[in-house]
């Protein structure tokens, strides 16, 4: 038994060293993402996946809703956004959807196996501002009604 676990092991490290040399995405590398409102009163966000739904939160300027999870061994990973941006009588002004993570932007976002890469969504006016590291190092990735830039 003790031999069947270490080979399974191995297995792991080798696949990780590997992948990591290569530029390649390791599957079940830690993710938290944030959500920041960074400019909207009044923000509806609703997270979701194929498997998990992460609900509605309402959201008012300098809020943060963040989630943590794990990459599967498929790398088929991927969360949607839906974004509210709410007039005062509750009305819709704008909307938008868009994914907030999926294999690109986990590209994006960093390839670490051991500590947790650090992903931010700021939302602005003017759209979705994405970044790894640091909030104010993001770039206009969509805009509030239209596509990816």
């Amino acid at each position: 038994m003790r031999f069947f676990f270490f080979v399974v092991l191995m297995l792991c490290v080798i696949y990780s060293v590997s992948s990591s040399t290569s530029g390649v995405v390791n599957s079940l590398e830690p993710y938290t993402m944030y959500i920041i409102d960074s400019g909207i009163q009044n923000l509806i966000v609703h997270i979701h996946s194929k498997d998990n739904d992460l609900g509605n939160h309402t959201m008012t300027i300098r809020d943060t809703f963040h989630w943590d999870f794990r990459r599967n061994f498929g790398e088929t990973t991927e969360f949607s956004g839906n974004f509210y941006w709410m007039m005062s009588d509750n009305q819709v002004y704008r909307e938008v959807e868009f994914p907030v993570f999926n294999n690109q932007i986990a590209e994006e976002c960093g390839n670490k196996l051991v500590t947790t890469n650090k992903c931010f969504w700021l939302v602005k006016y003017d759209g979705f501002y994405f970044s790894k590291g640091s909030p104010s190092d993001g770039r206009l990735k969509y805009k509030w009604g239209h596509g990816n830039i």
